[in-house]
């Protein structure tokens, strides 16, 4: 039996890479370069962030100018998320291996899967910190035209200088179906080739690579209520990152959570509600992202953003996800191996045990995400 599990491991293994290459769309579209050396759940890494750089003319002769002093940030990110999925043979299971030899890859590809979907499902949670919004909150995008990208989401990562290349855009089915419906999509007049029609799938089109994904979350907004008119109670300045807000008719209630999305008259900005808040006495103080782009005047009118589905448009560098590969250790009644996936970064271990007459096979992968330029990012409201 020993035999048997030395040899299975490998294969087991490389399917396992397979499945979660296959599955998980989103962690190939982020930035993945900051897997590490072995390490413990709840380890860190510090990816920094260039400060702001300004041209200044250059006057010959002149004295030199003082140094100015540049404070880069950083976003970090947590080992704080480690999955496992198993199943396990008993005996009898095994010795008829021979005669059903594909269960125990199919098996694994199942297992591997769900630790995909969990990857995948985790990344994009992260649309709660993503303030820029392109389309209608309860409308399906792309139903009659493209420009939810093109002069949405596709315009507000320019302006937020998002490199060119390297973007992408993560649709649920129904925006998905609307959008290669389009004949943007399919006419290969428009798209440069036949691939919407031939393989019924978008592909590179309009400056993004194009992506179906079932994971695609749907945001419920809070409960926040106002019986006349939602409205800022004094002046907000601008830099500012907390807003006190009111119902100019006095009967403010309920609730603003975290990922909810607003915007104040007097200025395009769009922000994003940072953490639960909760109405009382005809006010609300909420803290928000990006800081208050303006000076806002007292009474300024704040549109609520409704509930919707939050796809995605972002550039590669928007996100980071970070794979730790785990210890294989010699200690015990374990044997155990580990594959790093060229492509996604994706470390996997398999550890196969006996467990009181039965042999179980146990997937696990830690990892941790973070947002790191949420301007480099738009949900498209579906």
């Amino acid at each position: 039996m020993a035999n048997t599990l030395t040899v299975l491991i490998p294969k087991l293994l490389a399917g396992g890479i397979m499945t979660l290459r296959e599955n998980a769309v989103t962690p190939r579209l982020v930035n993945t370069g900051y897997s590490v050396t072995p390490q413990s759940f709840g380890s860190s890494i510090t990816i920094p962030i260039a400060a702001a750089q300004a041209a200044a003319a250059v006057t010959p002769a002149a004295t030199p100018p003082a140094n100015i002093d540049h404070t880069p940030t950083s976003a970090t990110l947590t080992l704080n998320k480690w999955y496992k999925s198993d199943f396990h043979l008993s005996d009898q299971d095994m010795t008829q291996i021979a005669a059903r030899n594909n269960f125990i890859p199919m098996q694994a590809a199942e297992a591997a899967k769900v630790l995909a979907n969990q990857i995948d499902a985790d990344l994009l949670a992260l649309y709660k910190d993503i303030y820029q919004f392109a389309g209608t909150a309860g409308t399906t995008p792309f139903a009659n035209d493209a420009r939810s990208w093109t002069t949405g989401a596709r315009k507000l990562l320019n302006q937020a200088l998002a490199p060119v290349r390297d973007r992408s855009v993560v649709l649920d089915e129904d925006a998905e179906a609307n959008a290669v419906d389009l004949e943007e999509f399919q006419n290969a007049a428009w798209a440069g080739d036949a691939q919407g029609i031939r393989e019924g799938v978008i592909g590179r089109k309009l400056g993004a690579d194009w992506y179906m994904n079932q994971s695609v979350p749907s945001h419920t907004k809070g409960t926040l209520a106002a019986g006349t008119a939602l409205q800022l109670n004094a002046e907000l300045a601008a830099g500012a990152s907390t807003i006190v807000m009111k119902d100019s008719g006095g009967s403010l209630t309920g609730t603003m959570t975290l990922g909810d999305l607003f915007t104040i008259a007097g200025h395009a900005q769009q922000y994003t509600c940072s953490a639960l808040a909760t109405a009382s006495g005809n006010l609300i103080t909420v803290t928000f992202t990006p800081v208050a782009a303006a000076t806002y005047a007292a009474s300024s009118v704040v549109t609520h953003v409704a509930s919707h589905v939050a796809n995605l448009a972002f550039h590669r560098d928007a996100f980071a996800l970070g794979f730790a590969p785990l210890v294989e250790s010699d200690f015990g009644m374990a044997n155990q191996s580990s594959i790093q996936d060229p492509v996604t970064g994706a470390t996997l271990r398999l550890e196969v045990t006996r467990e009181y007459k039965q042999t179980t096979f146990r997937y696990d992968v830690l990892y941790g995400i973070t947002t790191v330029r949420a301007s480099q990012a738009v949900r498209i409201l579906g």
